[in-house]
């Protein structure tokens, strides 16, 4: 039997170095501003912070009766924000387009944590029902990432369009398990209340919304360049190239 300490020092050690893919998607963003890297670590850390003093105080367990709006559901409001800085901020859009694609998808190769999923499960922790969908589709997300990196990174070249366009169906697949994740999570948590107790909760406070955030940025990655090779093709065809 996997030792229980052993799979939280891997839980803990998994949802910081999604913290540390953070920091460094921050470094390939503000290569050339030291300040606005600065501020936006600064905000990461925050969040990351954030993130776990909320989860060591219990502020994710449920109380007696449940609070109004589900407390887990605040740990998205993150990712609300980020996404409409996305939207509407066109410095941050300019920041978004200094990371490398494939950097974008690299990173999230910390989806590997679906593994910690199913040993909680091989040891009795966790349901089968919740075990298998959401570790199965985390482990296969981010084993995916490492080959769809490798090949986002040789469709540089506006011809080459193969890719994007695995690059898209495995954003499709990593947002699909998220999805699903969530309400698996949300209906098992009540019966297993270890996933909302550190460090499992710190996957759901800080893991998923980040990752959710790094499949949109990837998807407006992709757009954007998809945007570009179709105005580099209508102006030589304008020009009889």
């Amino acid at each position: 039997m996997i030792v229980p300490s052993l799979l939280a020092l891997a839980t803990s050690l998994v949802v910081f170095s999604s913290f540390v893919g953070a920091l460094w998607l921050v470094r390939l963003a503000t290569v050339e501003r030291p300040r606005t890297r600065a501020l936006a670590s600064v905000v990461s850390l925050a969040w990351f912070a954030l993130a776990i003093v909320l989860s060591a105080t219990h502020f994710f367990v449920p109380g007696t009766p449940p609070p109004p709006v589900p407390s887990l559901a605040l740990t998205m409001l993150p990712l609300f924000v980020l996404v409409l800085a996305m939207t509407f901020s066109t410095s941050f859009r300019a920041r978004l387009d200094a990371i490398p694609r494939a950097a974008l998808v690299r990173v999230q190769v910390f989806r590997l944590s679906g593994m910690l999923v199913l040993a909680h499960w091989a040891g009795g922790a966790l349901p089968v029902e919740f075990a298998l969908p959401t570790g199965l589709g985390s482990t296969l997300v981010g084993l995916a990432s490492i080959v769809v990196a490798a090949r986002l990174a040789r469709s540089e070249s506006p011809d080459v369009t193969e890719g994007r366009t695995l690059a898209k169906l495995w954003n499709a697949l990593g947002l699909l398990e998220l999805a699903l994740a969530l309400p698996l999570g949300a209906k098992t948590a009540p019966t297993h209340p270890m996933l909302l107790e550190l460090p499992m909760v710190t996957v759901a406070a800080f893991l998923v919304p980040l990752s959710f955030f790094l499949h949109f940025a990837s998807l407006r990655s992709l757009r954007s360049r998809d945007s570009l090779q179709a105005q580099g093709v209508g102006s030589r065809d304008r020009l009889g190239v």
